[in-house]
């Protein structure tokens, strides 16, 4: 059953192909909240973007958006998705702006003065073939008439993929105008660029060879991830509540998940942090992502729920 408040439900989701398997994939997408999708190369994210879509059909398990299931509310449920895919979609040679004028058709909201306004800002030459824009015009040109559709759920793969800087600029800055107005609205974006994810992500779904890894608020991971110092090696250090690495040194590096446990623990036994570093976002999903591979048959639980 799914709950009124969530966007998406996925309930033991699976895709399988003859040499990949992704799932099962157990996530619930909540309104106003901007998931990063994040995993190395292969991992299935484009796949399950592509199951939200109906583009593929998961073999088991169950996935209802807004409340609705495919394929018989295909229509009810697309209508209220904005998608722009890795690669663009081949529309030959029509006019673009031609192209444009019938796939509004399938969108009741719309917005033609948005439209005008993402065209101009994002320089999108809609007098041209489809053909003859560069990939980078063509990502615009998606985003463009994804944002137009005023959807309430918008799905971003890669979407700053072929972007120069200016392009990559005003994407950031159309996420913001985007999400201001509406707190039922929600984004899932999978790129590589840490940058994107730093700004624009409030939860992170790893997934990591096909396997829902789990979600964590990002704004705990940079609080509570950090690089102790000390000038002594703890007893039994890796033991310790939240040590997920461990360098002896001199001096000593520690690596928590949980800096306030460590740090309780490590007062009570009368060691001294001599130093205490922030670690970048992208050092953290690296050491997750580690532990992943360091024990690929754990029972994963929702992280978002359970970091300690």
């Amino acid at each position: 059953m799914t709950h009124p408040d969530q966007l998406v439900t996925m309930k033991s989701l699976c895709k399988t192909y003859p040499a990949f398997r992704l799932g099962p994939i157990d996530w619930d997408i909540e309104p106003g909240l901007v998931y990063a999708l994040v995993g190395p190369n292969g991992s299935g994210k484009s796949t399950l973007f592509r199951m939200m879509m109906q583009l593929v059909q998961p073999e088991e398990g169950t996935l209802h958006l807004f409340g609705r299931r495919y394929p018989e509310e295909e229509v009810a449920i697309k209508e209220r998705i904005g998608y722009v895919p890795e690669e663009s979609l081949d529309h030959g040679k029509v006019n673009v702006t031609h192209l444009v004028s019938f796939i509004s058709q399938w969108y009741p909201r719309w917005n033609q003065e948005t439209y005008k306004r993402l065209i101009r800002e994002l320089e999108i030459p809609v007098q041209s073939k489809y053909h003859q824009l560069s990939k980078g015009e063509k990502k615009r040109l998606s985003l463009a008439m994804a944002l137009s559709a005023e959807p309430q759920l918008l799905l971003l793969d890669e979407p700053t993929d072929g972007l120069d800087f200016f392009g990559q600029r005003a994407f950031s800055q159309e996420m913001d105008r985007f999400l201001q107005p509406d707190e039922n609205r929600s984004v899932v974006l999978a790129t590589h660029r840490a940058e994107d994810i730093r700004k624009l992500a409030d939860v992170l779904v790893l997934i990591h060879k096909g396997r829902y890894i789990g979600s964590y608020e990002k704004d705990q991971l940079t609080e509570e991830w950090k690089e102790l110092w000390l000038d002594a090696l703890p007893a039994q250090a890796a033991s310790l509540p939240g040590v997920v690495r461990v360098e002896a040194g001199p001096p000593v590096r520690l690596i928590t998940r949980s800096f306030t446990k460590t740090r309780s623990i490590l007062s009570q036994q009368g060691y001294i942090v001599t130093q205490t570093l922030a670690m970048e976002l992208s050092e953290i999903l690296q050491e997750l992502f580690l532990l992943e591979q360091e024990s690929p048959a754990s029972n994963h639980t929702d992280p978002i729920h359970n970091q300690s």
